[in-house]
């Protein structure tokens, strides 16, 4: 029987992907190279491939639902770079168990990947309305049950207001913004929900054309990403309404700030309608 290729040459060729170690650890003169055949680990080849292509000189990221003029800047232009090594980390545990447990890979695929935007009960999922204001999308439960669509009551659906920003190249989220009510708290939230492998220590902070105006911890990281709550009192409510744009920061394991910014055009018409 034909030996698997060892999971450790997959680990270390994905780490130093983006150092151009691939070519000289995988293709050494006389050897065959290392055929990723497990669809976890064609992933890492393919997301790792992705990531540390030819990267422009400052990053953007892109609003999914803007045309390609209206581009937002990230003013660091480095968040992708330093969230490769604990991407290709987190994916790596992945493949493992892929390799290691077959029947539990199949097992997993068939359970729902939960969104970066909040969850619904079971019983509900979230679309987007059609409705816009300025750059926030309108996104409302609805029954997954066709048939209970029309007998839904005004007072069981939930509506929220969102943003999400790309990253050009690989067309992966790198922020979601999303307003509304959460865990049937009276006092509407803000998730601010990015990727895995971004510097937690410090939370994030929030600040208005200029002016920090909140700040929060992580609470949680999942297979999606990373999330924070922002409560929305009156002072960040009233900030949003006035305030042009508004940028979240992230303090890199440098002691630099990560910093990706959202619009606030729309948002005093948009939170009127997820009040």
């Amino acid at each position: 029987m034909p030996r698997r290729p060892r999971l450790s040459a997959g680990i270390f060729a994905g780490v130093r992907l983006c150092e151009g170690e691939m070519a000289r650890r995988l293709r050494r003169p006389g050897r065959t190279p290392f055929v990723w055949r497990t669809p976890a680990l064609m992933a890492l080849q393919s997301v790792l491939g992705g990531l540390c292509g030819p990267q422009p000189a400052a990053a953007t990221a892109v609003p999914s639902s803007a045309a390609p003029s209206s581009v937002a800047q990230n003013a660091s232009g480095r968040l992708l770079p330093r969230l490769i090594r604990p991407l290709a980390l987190f994916l790596t545990v992945v493949a493992s168990a892929s390799v290691l447990s077959p029947a539990a890979e199949a097992q997993q695929q068939q359970q729902p990947v939960p969104g970066l935007v909040p969850g619904p009960p079971p019983q509900q999922r979230l679309e987007p309305t059609g409705e816009t204001f300025g750059r926030w999308q309108l996104i409302c439960t609805v029954p997954n049950d066709p048939a209970a669509a029309g007998n839904q009551a005004a007072s069981d659906q939930s509506c929220f207001i969102s943003q999400r920003f790309l990253e050009p190249n690989t067309q992966q989220p790198i922020l979601i913004v999303t307003v509304g009510p959460f865990r049937s708290n009276p006092q509407h939230s803000m998730l601010v929900a990015m990727p895995l492998g971004i510097p937690l220590a410090n939370g994030i902070r929030v600040s208005v054309d200029g002016r920090e105006v909140s700040s929060q911890a992580f609470e949680v990281c999942r297979r999606d990403g990373c999330r924070a709550y922002l409560p929305l009192n009156d002072n960040l409510v009233n900030a949003f309404k006035a305030g042009n744009e508004a940028l979240v920061s992230v303090q890199s394991s440098t002691g630099g700030a990560i910093n990706v910014p959202f619009s606030l055009q729309g948002f005093t018409a948009g939170y009127a309608k997820v009040q």
